[in-house]
Formats: C-alpha cells, structure tokens, sequence
C-alpha cells in the first residue's frame, strides 16, 4: 500500500495554524499602524511649530498658536501689538486659514503659545 498524499486531519491541522499565524500578525500590524500615525501627528505638529518659530524670528513679529482638543492654527501678530492672544487683526499664515484638525485629539483643553522674535 502506498502513502502517497496527505490526509485531511493533516490539511486541517496545517490550516488551523496558518490562521492563527495570520490573526496573530493581524493584530500586531494593526497596533502598529496606530502607533505610526501617532507618530506622524506629532512630528507634523512640531514641524509647523518651528516653522511658526522660525517665521517669527524671520520677520520680527509674534506668532501665536491655538491648539484646541480637535485643531490647531497659527497666526502673525500682524498688528503688533504684541499681545499674548491673537486678536480679531491678526492672521492666520499660510495654509492655517483653517484650523489643522488633528486625528488624535489633545486632551490639555484650549492653548494658546505665543513665539516672540
């Protein structure tokens, strides 16, 4: 008699550990996919903070930056007050005209940084 093949208690067992295998890798790859976009808020949101301070510097004004628990924009003390808010002269530089939404909320309520020459 010849053993040529495989039996289907065999092709289960092999199979059962394949989708283990896969669950597992599954839900490792999706903590790591979270922990990358984290990442990624963080760095563009430091990015745009020194930009806000190199631009201050730059151009001698303050700049201000709101950070709400859901956005974030930066403005030009383009009347010189040289206030510690923003006020209603003030304006948003470019590509803050709208506020930055943030895909991970801040949870330290309403802030606002003021970046002086």
């Amino acid at each position: 008699m010849k053993n040529d093949g495989i039996t289907l208690v065999e092709l289960i067992i092999v199979i059962s550990i394949i989708g283990i295998l896969v669950v597992a890798l599954g839900l490792s790859f999706q903590g790591w996919v979270g922990g990358y976009r984290i990442e990624v808020q963080v760095k563009e949101m430091y990015a745009d903070l020194m930009n806000a301070r190199a631009r201050a510097k730059q151009r001698n004004r303050a700049h201000f930056v709101v950070v709400n628990a859901g956005n974030y924009q930066i403005f030009e003390d383009t009347n010189e007050s040289g206030g510690t808010a923003p006020d209603a002269v003030d304006l948003p530089i470019a590509g803050f005209t709208n506020p930055k939404t943030l895909q991970y909320p801040v949870t330290s309520g309403i802030r606002t940084y003021t970046m002086n020459t």
